[in-house]
């Protein structure tokens, strides 16, 4: 494994204790293998991991699954630290839109625990 993935994993980790913590939310909610059983939506998810070199570690649907989040680690070690889920009340995530597809895009969310499951809220 190189570096840079293992640096990424230990930063997945820190992020799921975040998550945990911000959100009153336990490690069942981190549910990327679950989506990765549709074939749509595992191929969503590598295709992006791939283009990005990145990893992603939660998904976050809206309250209807029109738009999916991906809550991930990227590449960039220098922007890290910005985008870890405490450094401010909304997240940064990569929202894949699944009615408008060219619409998918880059740019920070609002998440809410609705009865123990995430939602995109805003």
């Amino acid at each position: 494994m190189n570096i840079l993935r293992e640096k990424q994993l230990q930063e997945v980790e820190l992020r799921k204790k975040e998550i945990m913590e911000k959100y009153n939310v336990n490690e069942k909610i981190f549910n990327v293998e679950k989506w990765k059983k549709d074939d749509f939506y595992k191929k969503i998810i590598e295709d992006f991991e791939k283009k990005y070199n990145a990893i992603v570690y939660l998904v976050v649907p809206d309250m209807f699954i029109k738009r999916i989040a991906f809550l991930y680690v990227g590449s960039a070690e220098e922007e890290w630290k910005n985008s870890r889920p405490s450094s401010y009340d909304d997240d940064m995530a990569y929202v894949y839109s699944s009615i408008y597809e060219d619409e998918s895009e880059f740019g920070y969310i609002f998440i809410k625990n609705i009865e123990g499951k995430l939602r995109i809220v805003g």
